[in-house]
């Protein structure tokens, strides 16, 4: 008998599932069945929620019933959003973020080509079908990150039909990637796309998550539910024709199978699947999202954050007390599954370590965007270095960051030193460099790196050895950072508090940040120089009363800058024969004349665009203008792109010659009544010439 008793009790264990009762559970998602939610299908298809015992219930979404809203009323414990999740969590909702499914946000904006709309800037003035500020959060953050007014643009509810946008009822319409462009393409209506992603706003979409009560009160059920989910996308990303099938045949999706193709396509570079685990969530991404958020002004801070990303781990002790009901079950079979067991081991380690690598691999990404955000969006350089340092320092809790920058001297100079001692900045601020002058000064001085494990040991830190062992430091790996031309610009170093040698990824690493440090400084430099070489511009043509214009033929953009420095722009169209819009500043008599003297120059028929023409200022007083202009730039076939020229008023010379005509006129007049003659007198001889001396009359009338 006591040898049966382990068989009787497996046996037991075998049938107890089958006595359980599925719990029914119901998940919202955002719109209507599509391979957009292919792994939520697959784990009902493939048994994954019933393994778990969940009866899923999967609901289509619509216009009104919004995820958000049926978690939050109870008619939903999941649900799938997009960016509006964060921003519902920032104003006080209790929802929990479970999975972030897409890596980058599908939400972009399209616009028929040949409405001329390539920009965020030229949405302004435009019919723009959208959701509505709260569900399209991307494109509220993409406008303020290009300074652009909403108030400018003319937004319309989303009609959510894309032949709004293919018959020109709009001009641009609100979509996703992976699927409105199927429509246009199949129509053979050529788009423009507009992606928050290149203006600074990576988000991520399609996210999973529920409600806070769901958590506390079903905490078991949440993790069974996520795991299970997650299980069905990896199922799904693995064999979309699955799941298109079962799309078609279960799900009566009207879509064809070419555009499911086309959907799941466009999907995999959203999700990443074979780079990033999928519904990965990386914390400080999740923070930069909602610092999005608040510096649009669509939240005032982000202090809701915390508690907002799930975490098995708040329920650790309702599962220790799990396993404590289950450790005698478990002992049993313990010793049967400890060799397969072991196996599992080894892989899970692989696997995280795998993991690990791609999701340091994300954060490193992450910190690169946000650093590139920042020099967009004109930070200064002692914040930008700053930022870098510190998020590098966050990413690497054991390294300390130091950026030096190399003055005209050739002395170091403080640029971000966040985590080092004030006496220890103090003491290398100003440091000149040299051959075996510490790790930075060696580095800047070679150009090259120098990784000094052990400071205490190596040559190069003679004079610094105490300085290093009173600020706790014991290894310095100093990378110089250069410009575009190999110039030393400064210097990035990592500092540990061990003696400590660098692997080959971390080498990399450096490297890396080294050149996010050449960016930052080079672009705030350029963007310095260019601002005193616009005021230098702008003084010399104040000073000289000149106004410029610059037409950039195949981009269409017209700049002008009047003599007395006002700035206008224009976007214009593809060259006509008739005046463009950009010439309606011209005397209305003198257009023709002006556009075809620019005219000959595009055509090669004159060199130099030579003109003298009249304006009307603001007060309807008439001004004369020379105008002189050159093709400036030609494309390898010597198409014209860029002209470039000059405009002076010669108002007062114009009127000094009108004035000498004049006084020419009344002198000939006087000289006709007066019966007056005219003459001559060459050199010193009193003579008169006769070819001058002639009636008046005569001169008067031939002249």
């Amino acid at each position: 008998m006591a040898s049966k008793f382990p068989t009787m009790i497996i046996g037991l264990l075998a049938v107890m599932p089958m006595c359980l009762c599925a719990e029914t559970i119901d998940l919202q998602l955002r719109w209507h069945h599509q391979f957009q939610f292919a792994g939520y299908y697959a784990a009902v298809q493939q048994g994954y929620y019933k393994n778990a015992g969940l009866d899923v219930v999967i609901h289509e979404g619509t216009p009104e019933k919004i995820p958000i809203n049926e978690v939050l009323q109870g008619h939903a414990q999941y649900g799938v959003a997009n960016s509006e999740l964060l921003l519902a969590r920032l104003k006080g909702e209790p929802l929990v973020l479970l999975a972030a499914i897409y890596q980058h946000s599908p939400s972009a904006l399209l616009a028929r080509k040949d409405a001329g709309i390539f920009s965020p800037s030229d949405l302004v003035g435009k019919k723009v079908m959208m959701l509505g500020e709260y569900i399209d959060a991307d494109f509220v953050a993409m406008f303020h990150n290009e300074r652009i007014d909403m108030a400018k643009i003319h937004i319309i509810p989303s009609s959510f039909d894309i032949q709004s946008l293919a018959t020109g009822e709009v001009d641009v319409f609100n979509s996703y990637i992976s699927n409105e462009p199927y429509f246009l393409k199949k129509q053979g209506i050529e788009f423009t796309v507009i992606n928050p992603r290149n203006y600074g706003v990576d988000f991520y979409s399609d996210m999973l998550f529920t409600s806070e009560n769901e958590l506390k009160q079903h905490p078991k059920r949440v993790k069974d539910f996520l795991n299970a989910s997650l299980q069905g996308w990896q199922y799904a990303m693995a064999h979309p024709q699955e799941i298109i099938a079962l799309l078609q045949s279960q799900y009566h999706v009207t879509k064809s199978k070419e555009h499911l193709e086309f959907e799941a396509e466009a999907m995999r570079s959203l999700i990443l699947p074979d780079l990033v685990e999928i519904g990965h969530i990386n914390p400080w991404r999740i923070k930069y999202m909602a610092g999005t958020f608040v510096q649009a002004g669509m939240v005032k801070n982000d202090n809701l954050l915390k508690g907002f990303i799930y975490s098995s781990d708040a329920n650790i002790k309702h599962y220790l007390e799990i396993m404590g009901v289950l450790a005698f079950v478990s002992s049993l079979i313990t010793a049967i599954l400890y060799a397969a067991y072991q196996s599992i081991k080894r892989e899970n380690r692989q696997r995280k370590r795998v993991a690990e690598e791609l999701r340091q691999r994300t954060d490193e990404l992450a910190l690169r965007n946000h650093v590139l955000q920042q020099i967009n969006q004109g930070v200064t350089l002692p914040e930008l270095l700053d930022e870098l340092a510190r998020q590098v320092e966050r990413l690497h809790p054991r390294m300390l960051c130091s950026i030096l920058l190399l003055d005209d001297n050739n002395q170091l100079r403080h640029g971000a030193v966040p985590s080092l001692p004030d006496f220890y900045n103090q003491a290398i601020d100003g440091l000149a460099i040299g051959e075996g002058v510490g790790s930075c000064g060696t580095a800047a001085y070679r150009g090259e790196r120098c990784i000094v494990e052990d400071v205490q040991q190596h040559p190069f830190w003679v004079d610094f050895v105490d300085l290093a062992k009173q600020a706790g430091v014991q290894s310095c790996w100093s990378q110089p950072i250069k410009n575009s031309h190999g110039k030393v610009l400064g210097t990035f170093a990592i500092y540990h508090a061990q003696p400590t040698k660098p692997l080959e990824s971390e080498i990399e690493l450096i490297e890396s940040y080294a050149n996010l440090a050449q960016l930052s400084i080079e672009h705030t430099r350029a963007d310095a120089a260019l601002l005193e070489s616009e005021q230098r511009l702008h003084f010399v043509l104040k000073g000289s009363g000149l106004g410029f214009w610059d037409w950039k033929i195949d981009s269409h953009k017209v700049e002008i800058h009047t003599i007395d420095t006002e700035t206008i722009c224009y976007h214009c169209t593809e060259i006509q024969d008739i005046p463009p819009q950009w010439l309606n500043f011209i005397y209305p008599d003198d257009r023709e004349q002006v556009w075809q003297s620019i005219q000959d120059v595009l055509n090669d028929k004159r060199a130099t665009h030579k003109i003298e023409y009249r304006v009307l200022d603001h007060q309807g007083v008439i001004h004369w203008i020379l105008d002189h202009a050159n093709i400036v730039q030609r494309d390898q076939d010597g198409k014209p792109l860029r002209m470039s020229g000059t405009h002076t008023d010669i108002t007062e010379r114009k009127l000094a010659e009108h004035q000498l005509r004049d006084s020419e006129q009344r002198l000939t007049l006087c000289q006709y009544y007066g019966g007056i003659g005219t003459w001559e007198a060459a050199s010193f001889i009193p003579k008169i010439d006769k070819l001058l001396l002639m009636p008046l009359k005569h001169t008067l009338f031939t002249a």
